[in-house]
């Protein structure tokens, strides 16, 4: 699913505001949200990636539609986002690995100005829990795409206990999800005055 795409027209779009002075990792985000699909077929592969640090950890955008740096904006429409609440059921013996991983996630998540929100939670036990958001599914999709060399790594360490991803669905996170019988899609509801 890496090569390049025609966007699907039933994807939404969110227009980007340029900082002055782009960062590298902006631009790949935006050029990887046009039309770059992302690597998640991998067994155990969340839908939108998996990782940050324990304990409730990471970071969300300061404000709506700013980056974390406060160099891009996002255009969030509502009812466009993809949230994603994903439990993953750490390996015996492989929690310091997990948690290395995560973390690595973590910081790269914070770069990406569609990634809005990217929060870990845990341990209870051996499990981990994550909440996600992403301003569209090209977002989410290029989140797997810039971090699929750590996304790889997951099920080495932990196996994708359960997932629910919420939100209007492009047509690979919907393949995605068909092909995870663990993972549970809940498409907007649509509401009309």
């Amino acid at each position: 699913m890496g090569a390049a795409r025609e966007p699907d027209a039933t994807e939404p779009h969110v227009p980007t505001t340029e900082p002055a002075e782009p960062r590298a990792a902006a631009s790949e985000m935006r050029a990887a949200a046009s039309g770059t699909g992302a690597a998640t077929s991998e067994p155990g592969a969340a839908t939108s990636g998996t990782g940050a640090a324990t304990s409730g950890t990471g970071t969300a955008a300061s404000e709506p539609g700013t980056a974390r740096d406060g160099t891009a904006s996002v255009e969030v429409a509502r009812g466009r986002s993809i949230f994603v609440r994903a439990r993953l059921a750490v390996h015996d013996g492989r929690r310091a690995e997990f948690e290395e991983i995560t973390r690595s996630l973590t910081a790269r998540a914070a770069e990406e100005p569609g990634t809005l929100t990217y929060r870990w939670f845990g341990p209870d036990g051996d499990d981990y829990l994550v909440i996600e958001e992403y301003a569209d599914t090209p977002a989410a999709l290029a989140h797997n795409e810039r971090s699929a060399d750590l996304l790889q790594r997951v099920p080495e360490c932990a196996e994708l206990a359960s997932a629910e991803v919420y939100g209007t669905l492009g047509a690979e996170l919907a393949e995605w999800v068909a092909a995870h019988p663990q993972v549970v899609a809940y498409a907007d509801f649509p509401i009309t005055d």
